[in-house]
């Protein structure tokens, strides 16, 4: 026996199947693709589609979002306490400082992406205090003479700044070690925790980037620390006390950078790595660097979803012959078979429940009416049919009742396949002058790609070249939604009679 032909409209007019085509429940015709342009042909594979994965939170979120101002100024926030200094070379040493270098550019960077012309740059000194440094501070020793590191408060003024609309981005540089009951960078995020929770962070209007590089450090001069000149001396974090060098040390310090839109914080992020790779090229050298969009997991995600249609429901579903489709992609059922639609989501989405959901779309500029079937795990579909009687009201008139949409899809999930049976029949015959549309949505996690390891690059034991607790810092603020809520365009589109 051979498999039907893969174009019948042209050939099949006499047969049995095509009077079935003639009638559909209860006497009423069928759409015909006939009147569709193009050739109908039976459907195998469906087109590919890009589905947006948006972010779900089951947290509430705390404040309010910041309002879309006119920005004043951009900051760039200086950590100026004594350590700091060692990243400078000694008085008189003619070599390069690396941070002197990045911290002049990452104001430029700034300035570029997110001020322009009437928006300057304002520095900002953090040490025991806040102070102004100008509009285009002198970075050389004398200028790091705070007593301690105060980065809360830098980080509250810059949340001040941009709840109140004033700014909209600013940037901090430093070795992220502060000062008080807690040492490291975590009192950083102690400032920042609520605002991570907040309106402004959740729906992905503002992003943390964090940029590390590996800089040259000589150490800074101070009583009670012996060094053999031109070297000085670090602070040990952990033990407070200062420590002799007796080599330039590679240390890292750090651009945190705060603003309004994942791509201009990605974008000043990418033009400082751009500013140590020419540094690298020009001098011959290996500056080692790091960098992740901390809150890049905020951001919708594209999800491709690869969709097969078969029939049975097994795990692969063999050729079908109810389905058809033509060139403008409109579909017909011209047999009664369940239909399997099978369908695979790629980059990284996990659902964790799903569900089918048909529309009925009426005339031109009438409502749509819904129903769903949904899958919670490997589970069957739970029926939800309309309710009796149910009109939803349209442009010139309410519509009929929705009896078109199928009363049972049995529906499972296994690893990132999604699968759909559903009863062709149901969709042989449409509300007078409507069409229905499937589609899917579905509910999971996903995959962060985009994290970096910065294990490396942390200690808790406060070993030279490291950052004490930067693996907890960089946890705490890599934020990421309980879940991802995902949905599809139209997969099938049912003409309605005409």
């Amino acid at each position: 026996m051979h498999a039907p032909p893969r174009t019948v409209w042209s050939s099949l007019t006499t047969t049995g199947l095509a009077v079935t085509l003639a009638a559909c429940g209860g006497g009423s015709p069928c759409p015909d693709p006939r009147t569709c342009a193009g050739d109908t042909s039976r459907v195998e594979d469906l087109p590919p589609l890009t589905a947006t994965a948006a972010p779900a939170w089951a947290e509430p979120e705390t404040g309010a979002a910041s309002p879309p101002g006119d920005p004043e100024f951009v900051e760039l926030h200086l950590d100026i306490s004594s350590p700091m200094a060692g990243y400078l070379p000694p008085d008189g040493d003619g070599d390069l400082s690396v941070f002197q270098f990045v911290a002049q550019n990452a104001a430029q960077h700034m300035a570029r992406v997110f001020g322009g012309a009437d928006a300057p740059v304002r520095w900002v000194g953090v040490g025991h205090e806040l102070r102004g440094l100008g509009a285009r501070p002198l970075i050389e020793r004398g200028v790091f003479d705070g007593r301690s590191t105060q980065l809360d408060q830098s980080m509250e003024r810059v949340l001040g700044d941009f709840r109140s609309g004033r700014a909209e981005a600013a940037a901090l540089v430093s070795d992220l070690m502060a000062t008080g009951d807690t040492t490291g960078p975590l009192p950083v995020f102690g400032a920042l925790g609520e605002w991570l929770r907040s309106p402004d962070v959740r729906s992905g209007s503002f992003h943390v980037g964090l940029f590390g590089l590996k800089a040259d450090y000589w150490g800074v001069r101070v009583r009670g620390c012996e060094a053999r000149a031109p070297l000085g001396c670090r602070f040990d974090e952990l033990r407070r006390r200062w420590v002799a060098l007796e080599t330039v040390q590679q240390i890292p310090v750090y651009v945190l950078v705060l603003g309004r839109g994942a791509d201009r914080v990605v974008s000043v992020m990418a033009s400082l790595q751009a500013t140590v790779d020419e540094l690298n090229r020009s001098r011959n050298i290996a500056i080692e660097t790091r960098s992740e969009l901390l809150t890049g997991a905020t951001r919708g995600r594209d999800a491709e979803v690869f969709c097969r249609v078969g029939s049975g429901g097994g795990d692969e579903p063999g050729p079908q012959y109810a389905l058809f489709a033509n060139q403008e992609q409109q579909y017909c059922c011209v047999r009664d078979d369940p239909v399997t639609l099978s369908c695979n989501v790629e980059g990284g989405f996990q659902p964790t429940d799903a569900r089918a959901t048909w529309v009925v779309t009426p005339p031109a500029g009438g409502a749509a009416a819904r129903g769903e079937e949904s899958a919670t795990g490997a589970g069957d579909a739970a029926v939800t049919p309309p309710e009796p009687g149910d009109r939803q009201e349209a442009a010139g008139g309410a519509l009929p009742p929705t009896p078109t949409l199928p009363p049972d899809i049995d529906a499972r999930i296994d690893g990132t396949r999604l699968t759909f049976v559903f009863a062709c029949s149901a969709v042989r015959c449409a509300s007078a002058g409507a069409g229905l549309e499937l589609s899917i949505e579905a509910t999971g996690t996903i995959t962060d790609t985009g994290a970096v390891d910065w294990g490396d690059w942390s200690t808790e034991t406060g070993e030279i070249g490291n950052t004490l607790q930067l693996q907890g810092f960089v946890d705490a603020v890599r934020i990421a939604p309980d879940r991802y809520e995902l949905q599809t365009p139209a997969l099938l589109r049912f003409p309605g009679r005409r």
